[in-house]
C-alpha cells in the first residue's frame, strides 16, 4: 500500500473517532493530499461555530438580565405615572375649580383627577342651564380642553343655588377632617351630598359625604380596595 493512502486511513479514523487532525496529510512530498484537504475542511467546519448560531451560557444569563431589567424598568415607570400625578396635583383641587369657574359660571358639580392621563376632568352645570366638560392641568391652572354638552342643567343649578356648600366648600371641609388631598368629588342630586374622596401621604384612600345643606360630615371609610391603585 502506498504510504499517501496509508496517511489518509489514519486521518480519517482520527476524524470518525472524535480527533482533530493536527497536521496535514502529506503524499511523499511537502504538499498535502486532496484527501487530508478535504479532512481538514470538514473538521474545521465542524468546530466553528454558525453565524448567530449558539452563545455560552454566561452570555444567555447576561441577556436574561438584560430583559429582566427592562421589564422591571417598564413596570416601574407605569406605577410612577400615577405617584408623579398625585405629587403635581397635591393641594389644587380648590384652584381646580377655580379655573372652572372663571372659563365656564356656574357651579362645579364633579371633580376627577385622572391620574393616567395626568389631568383633571371637571363638570360644570353652566349659568346658561347647560353640562360643561373640561379638562384642566394638574396644577389647576389651564384649561386643556373644553365642551359644551346638551344636557339640562336646570336642576343642579337650582340645586346649588341659595346658600347650598359648594364643591370648594366641600373640598375644603373633606381635607380638614381628613388629612388628606381630594382627589374626586361628585354632587349626589338625590341625596343632596358630595361624596368625596381623599388620598393621603401613605398612599391610602378614605371616601366621606358632606351634606349639602348643612356641611356635615358622615360616613367616612377607608377605601381599602384602593390603597394599591
Amino acid at each position: 500500500m502506498k504510504r499517501s493512502t496509508v496517511v489518509a486511513a489514519v486521518a480519517v479514523a482520527a476524524v470518525i473517532g472524535g480527533g482533530t487532525v493536527a497536521g496535514a496529510a502529506m503524499s511523499g512530498g511537502s504538499e498535502p493530499s486532496a484527501a487530508a484537504q478535504e479532512l481538514r475542511a470538514e473538521a474545521s467546519s465542524q468546530d466553528s461555530p454558525p453565524p448567530g448560531g449558539a452563545t455560552s451560557a454566561e452570555d444567555r444569563d447576561d441577556r436574561d438580565d438584560r430583559d429582566d431589567t427592562g421589564r422591571d424598568a417598564g413596570k416601574d415607570a407605569g406605577e410612577n405615572t400615577g405617584e408623579q400625578a398625585d405629587r403635581a396635583a397635591a393641594g389644587v383641587a380648590d384652584q381646580v375649580i377655580r379655573t372652572a369657574l372663571e372659563a365656564v359660571p356656574g357651579h362645579v358639580v364633579e371633580l376627577d383627577l385622572d391620574r393616567e392621563d395626568k389631568h383633571w376632568d371637571v363638570e360644570v352645570a353652566g349659568e346658561d342651564n347647560r353640562e360643561h366638560e373640561l379638562e384642566i392641568s394638574l396644577d389647576g391652572g389651564k384649561v386643556l380642553h373644553h365642551e359644551r354638552d346638551s344636557d339640562d342643567a336646570r336642576e343642579k343649578v337650582r340645586l346649588l343655588s341659595g346658600g347650598s356648600v359648594s364643591a370648594a366648600d366641600a373640598v375644603r371641609i373633606a381635607e380638614e377632617r381628613v388629612a388628606g388631598q381630594v382627589e374626586d368629588l361628585d354632587l349626589d342630586a338625590d341625596d343632596r351630598v358630595w361624596d368625596v374622596e381623599l388620598r393621603t401621604g401613605d398612599g391610602s384612600v378614605w371616601e366621606l359625604e358632606v351634606d349639602l345643606g348643612s356641611g356635615d360630615v358622615r360616613n367616612v371609610e377607608r377605601d381599602d380596595d384602593r390603597d394599591d391603585d
